[in-house]
């Protein structure tokens, strides 16, 4: 072992359970993204971690390699300041969610096949509910919220109430690149309703620093639900307990009694999935896409599955292909 950069591995043949196909394996620390795709490109690793969406479209292309994606438990989201005077009513926070294209963003600028539905993918057994109804995509019913809400178009197109414009920061970071990139669609997409968008690109300790002091208007931020199988904790934390990446000046006493005896081990899905139904209503964060794990695969190898949980590689089942 050399690390962070490389591991050198060999089958234990006293191992108890069911040996592996393949004996021998290295493992490659690689951060360039680009290196990586290219190390899969031209056969150098037939197992390859981790891509960058343009390069997940250049080798779907290709013969030699299969590309395999999974949505994981993490999602690129919107963490609005619900205390906010532009953002605390749930109307506005609903128009936010109205003005944006999901599938858009998704397609365009992270090259995933679909926007988020709801905060929670799939691969979040209980929390993800198929009922419930999706997140849309109205511009014209967002500028309805908006004006019985009391804001009417200025001479610019941006919105006024009481002399004051609906104008506001939305704050990100660039070690995510595809965040900057989002934030760009996102401004066109909120000025389509009349909201004045300027996106601060800056340190990612910038979005929990403006959570304390309460500076904070909107951050953009991709936020993980798998640090355990159950997200309970996370949910917990930032919908109840006032993290800094969480909901910010919200509050549901419904949610946080329902949150609290999931965390005691007295609710069961319908509890989950009537938790996520009150953050879906009250958007005290605005969900945009789920992320994707993506791998390349080499047509050498068979049996490889890919966990949503990033918990293990599935070496124990890969084997050269016939």
């Amino acid at each position: 072992m050399e690390p962070p950069l490389s591991l050198d591995a060999t089958a234990f043949a006293g191992y108890w359970g069911e040996a592996p196909h393949i004996a021998d394996v290295t493992y490659s620390g690689v951060s360039r993204v680009e290196t990586r795709a290219l190390m899969a490109e031209s056969n150098e690793a037939e197992f390859v971690f981790g891509l960058y969406p343009a390069s997940v479209s250049r080798l779907g292309t290709l013969d030699n390699v299969e590309v395999m994606a999974v949505d994981i438990p993490r999602t690129l989201l919107i963490k609005v300041n619900a205390g906010h005077p532009a953002l605390s009513a749930p109307d506005a926070r609903r128009a936010l969610s109205l003005a944006i294209d999901r599938e858009g963003i998704a397609k365009a600028v992270l090259r995933y096949p679909q926007g988020a539905t709801q905060l929670f993918p799939p691969s979040v057994a209980g929390w993800h509910d198929e009922t419930l109804p999706p997140l849309a995509y109205d511009p014209n019913e967002a500028k309805a919220l908006l004006a019985e809400l009391g804001w009417q178009a200025g001479h610019d197109g941006i919105l006024t109430r009481d002399g004051e414009r609906l104008a506001l920061t939305l704050t990100t970071y660039p070690d995510r690149p595809e965040l900057p990139l989002v934030a760009a669609v996102l401004e066109q997409q909120f000025r389509a309703i009349g909201v004045e968008l300027t996106i601060n690109t800056t340190n990612s300790s910038e979005i929990p620093a403006g959570h304390q002091d309460g500076s904070l208007d909107l951050g953009l931020i991709a936020r993980n639900f798998s640090l355990i199988p159950d997200p309970i904790g996370t949910v917990l934390g930032d919908y109840v307990g006032n993290g800094d990446w969480g909901a910010m000046n919200w509050q549901n006493d419904s949610f946080a009694e329902l949150v609290r005896g999931i965390s005691r081990g007295e609710g069961g899905d319908n509890e989950k999935e009537e938790a996520a139904a009150i953050l879906q209503s009250e958007l005290p964060i605005i969900p945009i896409a789920w992320y994707q794990q993506t791998l390349a695969v080499s047509y050498t190898v068979a049996g490889v599955t890919i966990d949503p949980f990033e918990r293990t590689f599935g070496l124990q089942d890969i084997r050269w292909a016939e």
